[in-house]
């Protein structure tokens, strides 16, 4: 697997709303896999054993995992409400600096 997806012949094609926590497992992510799925939007899980254990899972069967946590989305609305408490505000808030 190439350190960068645009790096790989593979198209990414994205399972939005892929499998989560403990249905990472060996066997969904192949079935993914062989479904024709490259990159997977999955929620891990909390902590960064969990994390690990789903990118190590997801990779083994030639899978990423564009990656769901709890941490981002309190960050992201957290600078929304510093930006004027608009989600849209902060992007072009980001775009600008």
């Amino acid at each position: 697997m190439a350190q960068h997806i645009l790096d790989e012949d593979a198209f990414p094609i994205v399972g939005w709303a892929g499998p989560g926590g403990e249905m990472i497992r060996e066997d969904v992510m192949a079935g993914m896999a062989e479904a024709g799925f490259t990159v997977s939007h999955s929620g891990a899980g909390g902590d960064l054993k969990a994390v690990k254990r789903a990118l190590d899972v997801a990779a083994d069967a030639g899978v990423r995992l564009l990656l769901v946590h709890p941490s981002y989305h309190y960050l992201v609305f957290q600078q929304a409400g510093e930006a004027g408490g608009s989600v849209f505000l902060l992007g072009i808030v980001q775009l600008l600096a």
